[in-house]
Parts: structure tokens; sequence; C-alpha cells
């Protein structure tokens, strides 16, 4: 597996940073364009990077937020991937701003072969789209920062990831884990059917050292979690402990630009 970091909150000497997601994914012959950040920056820095993002057999939306969708705008005729909630209209309660997608549901089939899917969808042989993710952790339970049209909170159903099925156990790939990352992981073995998580990359959402987050600390020290990368919504406070929590686990920070190779 390659992941090449299209898109991330922090610069490289070579790319440019935004607030948003976007990961390339190459195994074998199978490639997957995960999320597109918050404007065309993913495809000036996959140019930069010798990436071509049109090879991409899939695009996956990991959920319906400005800054992992508004890329979507720059691309047209490819096969889509994403909850089926994704489209809806929501907004932040902070200051009442919208922060979904810049598509309508209406525009994305105009644009994409759409796959609309709760539950898991396999895109490659052991690389699935893991679709809705059940919310059993008690202590992952957040209140909603954001509602609906309706008015009602947005408890953002529509959060998903990726995982991979290896020799080596499960390789999972979040856009920000608003479903919380021990949620995530738990999916994801229930999906293969491998108890063990090799690796974790993506937004973790988490913010401020917490007790919520001190019992997901505890977590993925129990689950033996070999590599994890936090990126864009992962506060550096929270990296940090991360790092002095999990001694035999590899905790690294990555940037836009980076190449990861398994």
């Amino acid at each position: 597996m390659k992941i090449s970091v299209l898109v991330e909150n922090h610069d490289s000497e070579i790319c440019g940073g935004e607030h948003g997601l976007s990961l390339f994914i190459e195994i074998g012959e199978t490639k997957v364009l995960f999320d597109t950040g918050s404007s065309s920056l993913f495809i000036e820095n996959a140019v930069k990077m010798g990436v071509d993002v049109n090879s991409a057999q899939y695009v996956v939306l990991s959920h319906g937020h400005y800054d992992h969708g508004n890329g979507l705008a720059y691309l047209i005729n490819k096969e889509l991937v994403c909850h089926v909630g994704s489209f809806v209209e929501r907004f932040r309660k902070a200051d009442h701003k919208p922060i979904g997608l810049p598509l309508t549901l209406q525009q994305a089939h105009s644009r994409f072969t759409l796959v609309l899917s709760e539950s898991p969808v396999e895109l490659g042989e052991g690389l699935y789209f893991m679709g809705e993710i059940p919310r059993r952790m008690s202590h992952e339970i957040q209140p909603a920062f954001s509602y609906l049209a309706s008015g009602e909170d947005d408890p953002i159903m529509d959060d998903s990831a990726l995982v991979y099925s290896t020799p080596l156990g499960n390789m999972i790939i979040t856009g920000c884990s608003h479903s919380g990352i021990c949620n995530i992981i738990e999916h994801a073995m229930a999906i293969t059917g491998d108890m063990r998580t090799y690796m974790v990359i993506g937004g973790l959402h988490l913010k401020e050292l917490n007790e919520s987050v001190y019992k997901t600390m505890d977590y993925l020290k129990d689950q033996g979690v070999k590599h994890l990368y936090p990126v864009h919504c992962t506060d550096e406070s929270v990296v940090e402990a991360l790092k002095n929590a999990l001694p035999e686990t590899e905790v690294k920070s990555v940037k836009t630009g980076d190449t990861l190779e398994f």
C-alpha cells in the first residue's frame, strides 16, 4: 500500500496545506482518491508529487463536510462512493455557516456514478468502504456541533472510513472520525474478521485532552496498534499525549506532500 498525502492542514517545502484532507491510495492496480480537501489544491499538489488523480478508479468521500468534499467540484465522470447521508444540508452551531458539500445530491448524480451505501462496499481485494459506523462506545459520544436544515442536531451518521485487510492486520484510513476512532476500529474488525489493527492514518477529531481522549488512548493501547498517523483534525497536544501513552506504537505526524509505503 502506498498513501500520498495530497492535502493536510500543514504545509511542506513542496506542497501547500489547507484545512482539509485528501489522500491518494494505491494498492496494486487499485487506486482510490480518498477525500478532496477544501479546494482544487489537491490537484495542484498531486501534479507536484507526480500523482495522477485521474487514474483513480474510485473517489471515496469519508463524510459530507466541505473540508473533505469541496474538491468534488473539480472532478467529473468518476465512481463516487459515500454514505447516502453525505449530501444533507448542515450548518455549524457556532456561527450558522453552512459546512456541507458544494454539490447537491442531484448535481452529484449528474457528475458522477454514485455508489451510496450504508453497508460496507468492497473496492478491491481486501479493501472496503466501511459504510455507516455503529456508535457503541459511550465515551465517544460528543455533543453535536452542527445542525441540519430541519433544525435538528446533526449526528454526522455519514462519517465513514476505509479498511484494508492485510496479513499484518487491518490498515484503517479515516477522514475525521466523527463516529469515533474506537468505533471505527471495532467496525473494521467486524468487516474483516481480523482483530488486529496494524495501522491507522487520518483525522481523529480529538481536539483537547479530556476523559474521553484518555479512554481512547487506553483503547488504542489495548488494541496494540502498531502505527498511528494522526492528521488534519487532531490537536498537537493530543498527538504528544498519544506518543507518551502508546510507547509500543509508532505515533507520527504527517503533512501535505508526505508519502507512506507499507
